[in-house]
């Protein structure tokens, strides 16, 4: 019995190996003499997971000639077409897709076969999930929807592609954080603009109220804060501390972003919940630059904070901490 054993699970070793390491010829060979296509290992991955993640179309074909189950999950539910779309595996998804893979299953966190193809950018993948009718609007445990994902990379195409397929342009996570969101923070500018022309609602804010504008300013994408602009964004609009696309530009020092904002009118004046104006923001961070542009504008430069100072104390401390 023990030695029994010990042969069957010799074999299994082999056969998983083969499987693995891509060995077409000791495939063929173990499945002539029945090897078992559906044995796990102690992580419930399958022979045909194993391939379908490492890329060997050959073999996937193989297993499925041999009744392998195109749907077996591995522990964290992770199936063969999911490993497949991560490594952007095209030739691999399509086998499985012609063998009634299932395209809406997903892994313990949500994640679906679209989201991690579009994460990855793999276009001619995603095109082969939406000709079978995947839902675009799945979303992760963390609320985010493929097209979030590919807003995230920037991945125009795909981005296109999905909108096409009826996916909602105004669709958020559970941080409240739009597409048009996502994309601003990365200063993905043609993405941006694809969305907008897509009709995202430019002025819809995450759940502590920044919208797409402000996170633009505050990651000094000149390019992208130009383009909201000109779709009418709100260069008042403040989040849940009373800050501005303004102030926050001033308080990370970025140029570019602050004269476009003063060019279509920001207002300099407004403060924070602590009474911060962009000016005294802006002498915190020893922008010169943007202190000049202020001014310029016409900043109080004697208008103070809740604890009474004002942008000349700040700077003179400031310069004092550094020394």
């Amino acid at each position: 019995m023990l030695i029994s054993l010990s042969v069957h699970r010799l074999e299994s070793l082999l056969l998983q190996a083969a499987f693995a390491g891509g060995h077409k010829d000791i495939v063929k060979l173990l499945l002539q003499n029945n090897a078992d296509v559906s044995q796990c290992n102690d992580d419930n991955e399958s022979p045909l997971y194993f391939v379908c993640r490492e890329g060997h179309k050959d073999i996937v074909k193989l297993l499925l000639q041999n009744n392998a189950d195109v749907n077996q999950c591995v522990v964290n539910g992770e199936s063969p077409l999911y490993v497949a779309c991560i490594g952007g595996h095209t030739d691999i998804v399509k086998l499985l897709l012609q063998n009634n893979a299932d395209v809406s299953q997903c892994n313990k966190h949500g994640k679906s076969s679209l989201y991690v193809a579009c994460k990855g950018g793999y276009t001619d993948t995603v095109e082969l999930l939406l000709q079978k009718n995947v839902d675009v609007s799945q979303c992760n445990k963390h609320g985010n929807s493929p097209l979030d994902a590919a807003c995230k990379g920037g991945c125009k195409d795909i981005v296109e592609n999905l909108l096409q397929n009826d996916a909602d342009v105004n669709q958020c996570n559970i941080c409240g954080e739009s597409p048009l969101y996502v994309a601003c923070e990365r200063g993905h500018r043609d993405t941006v603009e694809l969305l907008l022309h897509n009709k995202a609602d430019v002025s819809q804010c995450n759940t502590v109220e920044e919208s797409p504008l402000f996170v633009a300013c505050e990651r000094g994408h000149r390019d992208t804060v130009e383009l909201l602009l000109q779709n009418n964004a709100d260069v008042s609009q403040c989040n849940d501390e009373e800050e501005s696309p303004l102030y926050v530009a001033c308080a990370v020092g970025y140029r570019d972003p602050v004269q476009l904002l003063l060019q279509n009118n920001a207002d300099v004046s407004p403060c924070d919940k602590n009474g911060i104006s962009p000016l005294l923001n802006a002498c915190k961070g020893r922008h010169k630059d943007i202190v000049e542009l202020l001014m310029q504008h016409n900043a109080d430069v004697n208008q103070c904070n809740i604890c009474g100072e004002s942008p000349l104390y700040v700077a003179c401390k400031e310069d004092t901490e550094i020394q």
